[in-house]
């Protein structure tokens, strides 16, 4: 099993490579299984504890990247709510509104409207 801090570039930890089991769309949470990368989903209490980080990039299946474990990251796109927390959502997606079912997980905290600092907290079962 990787390891889950390996490198520390500035203010970001990332892992070891690992491959994706299928296609993963860049800025979604991850879990390791069976050695490969999958979305992380929030429905399903058996990634409660699997959590591993977030995809930087998309992935192609079978291909190996490096998962920010923690740290900070921006993307032009988001506009996040300061006020509220990033929870995990379903099939890796990071939102604002927190889910009802399976497991509660905050994943990260927004700094700017366009950047968060990304950290794993304690996962709660539903």
């Amino acid at each position: 099993m990787p390891q889950r801090v390996v490198a520390d570039s500035g203010k970001q930890q990332y892992s070891d490579p690992i491959p994706a089991s299928t296609l993963i769309l860049g800025l979604r949470v991850v879990v390791l299984v069976g050695g490969q990368l999958a979305y992380a989903d929030a429905a399903n209490p058996e990634h409660a504890f699997l959590l591993l980080g977030l995809v930087p990039t998309t992935i192609n299946a079978g291909l190996r990247i490096r998962v920010l474990t923690e740290g900070e990251i921006s993307n032009p796109g988001w506009n996040w709510n300061l006020d509220l927390p990033i929870w995990l959502g379903s099939q890796g997606q990071m939102v604002q509104v927190a889910p009802t079912s399976g497991f509660l997980i905050q994943v990260a905290t927004p700094k700017a409207p366009n950047s968060i600092q990304f950290e794993i907290q304690e996962a709660v079962l539903l």
